[in-house]
């Protein structure tokens, strides 16, 4: 009923916009009063982001519990589409810090620092094998298999320093694994999309 022409508060339902609502609460669905510009302007995200930038909304729509408050997670929500409305910006390693985050904040967070069996600190030149329920195991000998990692990219991840391709690369395998467990089966349409776009795009190629 908002984005009727005659509501008033069509012209402030822009997409990535920093809000101020009120609404009222009848039984599942609830109905919106009010809505007015928070602090920060719309960002205005460049076609190239705007895909990741949705991914992180369903992210959100399919992990979020409805009405808890998370304001440590919507500051990182934030926080990344702001860095997604910067020119030239690569949105991979941001958008790992955030799903990081968003683990963290729903009680899932990784263990990233020290070995499940041992105890011991992780070692930047050591390879791991990564267990999504309780966390890395040292490896020794050949190091084989989807879910075994560089220290190095371990402790990237943990620190948030995402700086090299390889600790991206590495933090996407590791997150998705982590992500995938949380979802139980349930697939991202942004994930179906992203896919199909790419294989346009060989298909056009």
């Amino acid at each position: 009923a908002a984005r009727r022409s005659g509501s008033g508060l069509a012209a402030a339902l822009q997409p990535f916009a920093e809000l101020l609502v009120s609404f009222s609460l009848r039984g599942e669905a609830g109905q919106l009063t009010g809505v007015e510009q928070g602090p920060s302007a719309a960002a205005q995200l460049p076609a190239s982001q705007l895909m990741s930038a949705y991914y992180a909304n369903e992210l959100l729509l399919r992990l979020l519990p409805k009405g808890d408050p998370h304001p440590r997670l919507y500051a990182a929500y934030a926080e990344l589409v702001a860095t997604l409305a910067a020119p030239c910006v690569d949105p991979a390693g941001h958008l790992r810090i955030f799903e990081k985050r968003l683990l963290d904040e729903l009680g899932y967070g990784l263990n990233l620092r020290t070995e499940t069996s041992t105890g011991r600190p992780v070692e930047a030149q050591r390879s791991y094998r990564y267990r999504v329920d309780s966390g890395p195991e040292l490896v020794n000998g050949v190091a084989e298999g989807s879910l075994v990692f560089c220290g190095s990219s371990l402790l990237a991840l943990a620190t948030e320093t995402l700086d090299d391709a390889r600790s991206v690369a590495d933090a996407r395998r590791l997150l998705r694994a982590a992500l995938d467990q949380i979802l139980d089966g349930r697939e991202l349409r942004t994930r179906q999309v992203a896919l199909a776009m790419r294989a346009l795009g060989r298909d056009a190629g």
